[in-house]
């Protein structure tokens, strides 16, 4: 297995490089590159998920209440802008902040042509679509 900066590798050092274990020594912490989207493209893959929310005109459950698809991606935004230290990857932004309410627990759903879809679920697909791309 080749690692290096021919961009080639299909595995590469994750986001901090760096991970602490008991003993406080340091040792590199690799994951497969599908999984390191870190710094300007972590960035830009939430940011384009967020795009796509707005792009599919879905109606946005939340906590039982219908929002406009522009409203649902305004507040993903603004639970990004709150919690990107918990979104370390578009994985962990999926997982850790647009996919269900923090407070209450309940799943966020999204609803397009008349399909109810986890927020979860639909922001996957998305996020693989744009990797394939």
């Amino acid at each position: 297995m080749a690692i290096g900066g021919d961009g080639r590798s299909e595995w590469s050092v994750y986001a901090g490089a760096l991970k602490r274990d008991g003993n406080s020594s340091a040792q590199r912490v690799w994951r497969p590159r599908s999984q390191c989207s870190t710094g300007i493209s972590r960035k830009h893959s939430i940011q384009t998920l967020i795009r796509a929310v707005v792009e599919s005109e879905c109606e946005f459950n939340r906590n039982g209440s219908l929002h406009s698809a522009e409203t649902a991606a305004e507040h993903l935004k603004f639970k990004y802008s709150r919690g990107k230290r918990y979104a370390d990857s578009a994985e962990a932004f999926i997982d850790r902040l647009a996919r269900k309410c923090c407070w209450s627990g309940e799943p966020y759903q999204l609803i397009c042509d008349g399909e109810t879809k986890p927020a979860g679920d639909w922001l996957r697909i998305r996020l693989e679509a744009l990797r394939s791309q």
